[in-house]
């Protein structure tokens, strides 16, 4: 029987909480983001895939040189922090998920869902700055 992530990561984390909720989050980007990128689909033009030497999860486009960089859960925060890789900061969003068990589908399809809908709301202002750039 599969112990529940916040067991394991109590066992093998110690005890200090901020720790845990990161390693939580982080653990959980992971997974949120490989069933996003299993889901193919396409926001405005731009498609997501993941870049597996950083974990972090790119968006590109035809139409735009640059890549975007949208992480849910980078550096265990529960955020998007949004960067071109020309390292322009490309702001954030505040979208917060409860680190739950990644196994768990119900739970990566709603988060998933969320976090498209957010991109696609964040898209066109992206795009505006890009093309400031």
């Amino acid at each position: 029987m599969k112990q529940p992530l916040k067991e394991t990561l109590k066992r093998i984390g110690g005890g200090h909480l901020l720790k845990e909720n990161s390693d939580m989050i982080s653990y959980y980007s992971d997974a949120l983001g490989k069933y996003i990128s299993q889901l193919r689909f396409d926001v405005r033009g731009w498609q997501m895939s993941l870049e597996y030497n950083t974990g972090s999860w790119e968006w590109t486009n035809k139409k735009f040189d640059s890549v975007v960089y949208a992480t849910w859960g980078w550096e265990g925060k529960n955020e998007i922090p949004l960067e071109s890789d020309m390292g322009d900061n490309l702001g954030k969003i505040k979208l917060k998920f409860k680190a739950s068990e990644p196994e768990d589908e119900k739970n990566l399809k709603r988060d998933a869902k969320k976090y498209i809908d957010a991109m696609k709301k964040e898209f066109p202002k992206i795009e505006k700055k890009l093309l400031e750039y």
